[in-house]
């Protein structure tokens, strides 16, 4: 008898609380998560959705688009303007898409993918296939069909270049796109290839002997040598519109010798850098103001100087770094930190301001340390001072002789 009363009741309050629900609302029907129906407009047109037992079933349907979707296994989409659809199935492994005239894939992730692609000027079809990682296979207008079986043998068509050949890889291969061709042997040990104008040639004995070398068409350009790897190095590298190219060479010895010089297209020397073990001395004047440095134990111990920055430091013990306004170094105006050791202890200094010094010290975590002085120009002081010992009591005293204290705050 009780169990019967408890159900008349639970179905009252179901009853109830849908009529509530979905009242007089017409277009809108809200009995979340149940059922929740609501028709709207989107640019002018009526748009219809539908979700039940959120979020397991959606649909949508209006003028520009058809969606439906039963999550996590199965999901439809078509949009009416170009006819184009998509379906997905355990998302995100599987995926069957596809536009008229146009393209259509086949995918399953990420053991299987199928894509066809036709050209609109010709209605020429290009088709990729692949059992990833083992089997390729397809066709281009250009190249005709190829296969390939790894690691056995085959050709590709425009999936590596416009042509990858390759036998027991990495015995060998052959690789082309566009004019550029290169031939492997036990890859990646011996490379040899290049275009025929020379402008790009490559030869790779590694690690004994490597050579790169390319010119492209918009002005870049570079040439690397390498012996026994990186201890023997040098080259260039060059960049910009003609006229303004900018070049790099650079010369390396490991560990004992580096050189690197930057130049504009003039031969203005713009940067130089070169390292002597663990010194190196540098100059930079590629941000249009000249910096000279140097350095020991590859930046542990480093000093820079500049028009507006000054910077010296020993990491981890001490770092000092100054800025000054554009053209008044010698003003007396600049901003400086120090820290020592590094990052425990904080010291700033501020007098960019004219007639306004400020001075904080730091000692992580404990003590707070804050000066204000101001100088008005008939000669008045004006001191603020603020030392907090965290967390427990902060006093603030000011030059008229008035102070404040917080406990605890």
């Amino acid at each position: 008898m009780a169990c019967a009363n408890y159900r008349k009741a639970l179905a009252a309050v179901a009853i109830a609380w849908c009529a509530m629900a979905v009242g007089c609302a017409g277009a809108r029907v809200n009995a979340w998560p149940l059922l929740f129906r609501e028709t709207r407009l989107q640019d002018g047109e009526p748009v219809t959705a539908v979700e039940a037992l959120y979020p397991l079933l959606s649909v949508e349907r209006g003028a520009e688009r058809s969606y439906h979707v039963l999550r996590p296994l199965y999901n439809y989409e078509r949009r009416n303007a170009d006819g184009s659809s998509r379906v997905q199935f355990l998302w995100p492994l599987g995926l069957v898409g596809s536009r008229p005239d146009d393209r259509t894939l086949w995918r399953l992730w990420p053991l299987f993918q199928h894509v066809t692609t036709t050209r609109r000027s010709t209605g020429e079809k290009t088709t990729h296939g692949m059992l990833i990682p083992l089997v390729f296979w397809g066709r281009t207008p250009e190249e005709g069909p190829y296969f390939a079986l790894v690691p056995f043998g085959g050709v590709t068509h425009r999936l590596i270049g416009n042509v990858c050949t390759f036998v027991a890889f990495p015995l060998y291969n052959y690789y082309r796109h566009g004019e550029y061709k290169r031939h492997n042997v036990l890859w990646p040990f011996f490379s040899w290839g290049g275009t025929p104008d020379g402008k790009r040639r490559l030869l790779h004995l590694w690690p004994v002997y490597v050579r790169d070398r390319r010119d492209n068409p918009d002005g870049r350009s570079f040439e690397h040598n390498y012996v026994l790897w990186f201890l023997l190095r040098w080259g260039r590298q060059a960049w910009g519109p003609p006229g303004r190219q900018h070049e790099r060479r650079y010369l390396s010895v490991f560990p004992f010798y580096a050189d690197q010089t930057v130049r504009d297209s003039s031969g203005k020397l713009l940067a130089h850098r070169r390292r002597y073990i663990v010194f190196d001395k540098s100059y930079d004047s590629r941000e249009k103001k000249e910096a000279k440095g140097w350095s020991v134990l590859f930046g542990l111990a480093k000093s820079t100087r500049s028009e507006d920055v000054d910077e010296f430091r020993i990491v981890p013990f001490y770092w000092q770094h100054t800025r000054y306004p554009p053209g008044e170094r010698e003003a007396g105006r600049k901003w400086t930190r120090t820290r020592m050791p590094w990052p425990i202890v904080w010291r700033d200094v501020d007098t960019m301001e004219p007639g306004r010094r400020v001075a904080h010290l730091i000692v992580v975590p404990f003590y707070w340390h804050f000066t204000t002085t101001r100088q008005a120009e008939d000669g008045a002081v004006d001191k603020e001072r603020k030392v907090t010992l965290w967390p427990l009591v902060t006093v603030q005293t000011r030059t008229d002789g008035g102070w404040d204290l917080w406990f605890l705050s």
